[in-house]
């Protein structure tokens, strides 16, 4: 058995997951990513090679829908890096956790 604390449980004890960070991309004709500039970067890293790409369209009923497209990519410093476009909004992201 666990006792009853009595502590208030509220919001302030939530935090998200998984937080996408915004990124630079520069993507080729296809879409795909050329090269991948974060913030904690000094310079864009060119990518050597995507690693897998898949794509995730969900939620269409809803007023914002998911349409995404994923790519685990390593670029320059042997770095994986998993990122997404999101084509609802033409922006890039980084998916973490």
């Amino acid at each position: 058995m666990v006792p009853n604390t009595r502590k208030a449980l509220g919001a302030h004890a939530l935090r998200p997951l998984g937080v996408a960070n915004a990124l630079t991309v520069e993507a080729g004709t296809h879409g795909e990513p050329r090269s991948v500039q974060k913030p904690v970067w000094h310079a864009p890293r060119r990518v050597l090679a995507v690693q897998d790409a898949w794509r995730i369209d969900d939620e269409w009923w809803r007023d914002r829908p998911i349409a995404r497209r994923y790519f685990c990519v390593q670029v320059e410093g042997d770095l994986l890096v998993t990122l997404y476009h999101d084509l609802a909004i033409d922006a890039w992201f980084e998916q973490r956790g």
